[in-house]
């Protein structure tokens, strides 16, 4: 009998995301891909829409045709997998593990470029993680792990600048559109950072350990996603006051357009939400266990 963990993603094709069409009824259609053996942990989509990015604690990256469902080929590491992403040209992707390594991968050829190790740490117990996103550029690697975040050089590997965010824990991270910032998400806040001189620019009181954050396209609001709390929380990047909250943990994802925001949650469905009014505009229901990452398509059509 086949393990129900070994479904990888549902595939949400949604026809609805235009707000013009918001009062429609939506179309939906599945396409569940299995491959892994143990729960997926992340996902990413390449800005192309052409390939689909999945980890899994089952020490694997596996990297999809999304017009097919088709996986293409399958990275073996030697830890359970954190978080994937692609660059902004999608010619290279970068899966984080447990013992704070980065792996980056050459994408068309699944050449392993750099391993690199987040620095800095002393005392490693197994608990602490490092995140990873690329700046809109491509030309470099933005991580948070452990009391610092660090700004990586992706063609050389080599460490460019770090930057301390001030939390012993760090869940997550996201860049800015203009790649001029980086927020990280850890124990109760969530941190604005600027990467040109590694100041704190502006710290988000969330209350509750953050475990997934997201910056708007225009870079006026932050969201994140909180455990103890149950929340999604967006935030005025300005002014740090709280704009909307939304129930929803474990991960979150923002449309191009600020419209809309996608939350994943433990009752295994995600949830897509109005940023302006607060209002719930769809629940997608079809996995077997916890959504653990949510991710958009860069025309935000597609929920994955």
């Amino acid at each position: 009998m086949r393990s129900l963990q070994c479904l990888v993603v549902v595939l949400i094709l949604s026809t609805w995301m235009n707000p013009a069409r918001a009062q429609e009824q939506p179309r939906l259609a599945l396409n569940v891909q299995f491959g892994h053996t143990a729960n997926v942990t992340s996902v990413a989509r390449s800005r192309d829409g052409k390939h689909v990015l999945t980890g899994s604690a089952d020490q694997s990256v596996i990297l999809w045709d999304a017009a097919t469902g088709r996986p293409l080929r399958t990275y073996r590491l030697e830890q359970s997998i954190l978080r994937v992403a692609f660059s902004g040209d999608d010619k290279r992707f970068v899966a984080t593990t447990d013992g704070l390594y980065l792996h980056l991968f050459e994408t068309d050829t699944g050449k392993l470029l750099h391993k690199l190790r987040e620095p800095g740490i002393s005392g490693y117990d197994g608990s602490q993680r490092v995140h990873a996103v690329f700046t809109p550029d491509g030309k470099h690697l933005a991580t948070a792990g452990p009391s610092v975040a660090v700004l990586w050089e992706v063609a050389t590997g080599k460490l460019v600048r770090k930057c301390d965010h001030g939390d012993s824990v760090a869940a997550c991270v996201a860049v800015s559109s203009d790649g001029k910032h980086i927020l990280v998400g850890g124990m109760g806040k969530a941190v604005l950072l600027e990467i040109e001189t590694g100041k704190i620019s502006r710290t988000f009181d969330v209350g509750s350990n953050v475990v997934g954050v997201a910056l708007s396209h225009d870079g006026n609001w932050a969201a994140t996603a909180s455990q103890g709390n149950n929340a999604i929380i967006l935030f005025n990047v300005a002014s740090g006051k709280q704009l909307q909250r939304f129930n929803g943990i474990q991960s979150v994802a923002v449309t191009r357009d600020g419209q809309r925001v996608l939350a994943a949650t433990f009752d295994r469905t995600a949830t897509l939400w109005d940023s302006f009014n607060g209002k719930k505009l769809q629940t997608f229901q079809g996995h077997t266990q916890a959504v653990l990452d949510v991710a958009l398509s860069p025309d935000g059509k597609h929920a994955y």
